[in-house]
């Protein structure tokens, strides 16, 4: 599940994905 969410937001802000595992938009 985690992985999918991580694809999808890595397309629009990787940068904040890189050190979380949890988008920073939520």
């Amino acid at each position: 599940m985690t992985k999918i969410i991580l694809a999808v937001f890595d397309g629009l802000q990787p940068a904040q994905i890189n050190s979380s595992d949890t988008p920073n938009l939520f």
